[in-house]
């Protein structure tokens, strides 16, 4: 299923903002696979263990983001990632997608709210049989984290763990993946260089979300990346004269609105109450006006 979704946002010609470098910061760069070793060597791919593999680091240590407060001088914050969520989507064999609809008692109605982006009470969707499965045939896997921030394990920690139900999460490349495949990440503040008592209001945190098919842009050949396609923040407007650069604030604005609802509409396409962006978009960012789609999204 091909959303036709423009996943990476447009770059400013000018010098960028803070919010661009931190953009550009946290996306990860996979050694790029080809099918052949001869031209023509095809569309790169990329394996997922190598991709999880990129996040180890900044899981450990953290991940340093350069920022230049206007009319201070610059600064390294550091910010360590959780995983937030992930789903896998594969073309289905016509036979698996008949057996999944004979499930289906005839007698038995489906209610449609139950499968919306709107119901914010949809928890946990498996691929073990479950109703998203049947309105999503070609979900392979799900995973979406409901834990507070301060109970969540690490990244590399949580990875494993959940290879351990599901080993395909080390296996699968990006080529095996269609299109709508995604990830999203959740990024906390955890210490600055160097630190300074009037720079405590870089607090924010972020919530990124990234493609996980084998982009059909080009790259250089060593490599992937994956910048994010969609966004959104928490406490940033609270913060935002640190943040502000000295290129303007109207250019930030339009930025994390375009990639606000590139994640709202992508999740709402596939059907996920993806319960940390329902809290990034009903607690993070009250500044933006709330737009139809988003009340209906976080039932507000």
């Amino acid at each position: 299923m091909n959303l036709g979704l423009g996943l990476e946002p447009v770059m400013p010609k000018y010098n960028p903002s803070n919010l661009d470098q931190f953009l550009k910061h946290v996306t990860p760069s996979i050694h790029a696979q080809y099918q052949s070793d001869v031209p023509p060597w095809g569309q790169p791919y990329f394996e997922l263990k190598n991709l999880w593999e990129a996040y180890k680091e900044w899981s450990t240590y953290g991940l340093g983001v350069t920022l230049v407060p206007q009319g201070l001088a610059e600064v390294v914050q550091y910010y360590v990632p959780f995983l937030s969520g992930i789903g896998l989507y594969q073309q289905p064999a016509p036979s698996e997608t008949m057996n999944l609809f004979s499930g289906i008692n005839q007698g038995e109605e489906i209610n449609s709210s139950s499968a919306s982006c709107q119901n914010q009470n949809q928890n946990k969707l498996r691929n073990e049989g479950s109703l998203n499965k049947v309105m999503n045939p070609d979900l392979l896997y799900q995973y979406l984290e409901d834990e507070k921030p301060t109970n969540r394990k690490p990244f590399a920690d949580k990875i494993m763990e959940l290879a351990d139900e599901f080993p395909e999460l080390m296996t699968l490349k990006s080529c095996d993946l269609l299109p709508n495949s995604w990830f999203s990440i959740s990024w906390y503040p955890i210490y600055r260089i160097p630190m300074a008592n009037m720079l405590s209001d870089l607090h924010v945190s972020f919530l990124t979300f990234h493609s996980l098919s084998t982009p059909k842009r080009e790259h250089p050949p060593n490599k992937i990346l994956l910048p994010p396609f969609g966004l959104a923040t928490y406490r940033y407007d609270f913060f935002h004269p640190i943040w502000k650069s000295e290129c303007g604030t109207q250019h930030e604005t339009l930025l994390r609105c375009h990639m606000k609802d590139a994640a709202i509409n992508h999740m709402c396409l596939l059907q996920v109450a993806h319960p940390d962006l329902v809290f990034f978009v009903s607690e993070g960012d009250r500044s933006l006006q709330f737009e139809e789609k988003e009340r209906k999204y976080i039932r507000r």
